[in-house]
């Protein structure tokens, strides 16, 4: 079976193992990220309301830092922690999501730093994150003064010809 392609002119590549360099390569991966998470919402697979504090937490993380700090300078970053990595373990404890969200929460006000053990490539290491703001839930609130317009592009659209029930 022949496959068709389509990427922009100089994108199409068969070796997916050499990263791809150009100026634009950004705006490609952001619209693709953009519409996965649209597309997921107006589907119905992701609740609105998951979406809009998935873009606030997004607009928070970046809101707070200048220019292209936001990059890989985290706290987790400083402490070391790679791209790739797997966090295996949370101050000794095996890794599970409510393990880490117990030892964030515990690190509010707290002097200590949050221990991660992350493997990657068969290498262990340990990460000691300097975090002492607890978790951080961000959402969105919407200025009653101004059109939603979230709302409007998160909405989910009609299939052609459903109103009138044909197919």
């Amino acid at each position: 079976m022949e496959r068709k392609v389509q990427a922009p002119k100089g994108h199409a590549t068969f070796d997916y193992q050499e990263p791809l360099h150009d100026e634009l390569l950004w705006i490609y991966e952001g619209l693709t990220q953009y519409y996965g998470w649209l597309l997921a919402t107006r589907s119905g697979i992701e609740s609105v309301q998951d979406a809009k504090d998935e873009l606030a937490t997004i607009a928070s993380a970046l809101d707070t830092l200048s220019g292209r700090q936001w990059r890989p300078l985290g706290p987790a970053a400083r402490a070391g922690l790679q791209p790739g990595a797997t966090v295996v373990a949370v101050n000794g404890r095996k890794y599970a999501a409510d393990v880490l969200r117990k030892a964030i929460a515990a690190s509010k006000g707290a002097d200590s730093s949050i221990e991660l053990l992350t493997e990657r490539d068969g290498l262990y290491r340990t990460c000691r994150v300097s975090w002492n703001q607890g978790g951080r839930y961000p959402h969105l609130e919407r200025n009653p003064t101004k059109p939603d317009l979230l709302a409007a592009i998160l909405a989910p659209r009609a299939r052609a010809g459903a109103a009138d029930g044909k197919r």
